[in-house]
């Protein structure tokens, strides 16, 4: 199934999540490279981080919101993926819908676009310590 099945498909066969489209925003969280309270990352996880981003989605966070309340929260997304959530519609859903629905509703594209930004984040946290990506790696 691709966007536009997704878009196709009748309320009726929609679950909660595919119904509920419009009003989720979704806010992707990824690791720190610098937090002042812990320990840096180390120059070798942000060299991982800035050239592979299928290592990134393993440590990413996704959190799905409706009117500020977060409803879902998803962790290794495109592998095994685990669901965090308390919300009555979404507890009884397979773990196989939720994936479907990340993965052909348009919101994988989303967390694409926001890791594009984190690895800039780390591009540009290597060059503050003035290391450069190996070539060819």
């Amino acid at each position: 199934m691709d966007i536009e099945d997704f878009e196709d498909k009748d309320d009726s066969s929609k679950n909660w999540l595919e119904r509920m489209h419009s009003f989720l925003e979704w806010k992707v969280t990824c690791p720190e490279c610098n937090n002042p309270f812990g320990t840096p990352m180390s120059t070798n996880v942000l060299i991982e981080f800035a050239k592979n981003r299928e290592m990134l989605l393993r440590y990413v966070e996704l959190k799905g919101n409706v009117d500020g309340e977060e409803i879902i929260t998803l962790k290794n997304v495109t592998k095994d993926i685990e669901i965090i959530t308390n919300h009555p519609a979404v507890i009884g859903m397979k773990k196989s819908q939720i994936k479907d629905y990340v993965m052909n509703s348009g919101v994988l594209k989303k967390i694409e676009n926001q890791l594009l930004e984190a690895q800039a984040k780390y591009l540009g946290e290597l060059k503050k310590r003035k290391i450069k990506l190996p070539i060819g790696k």
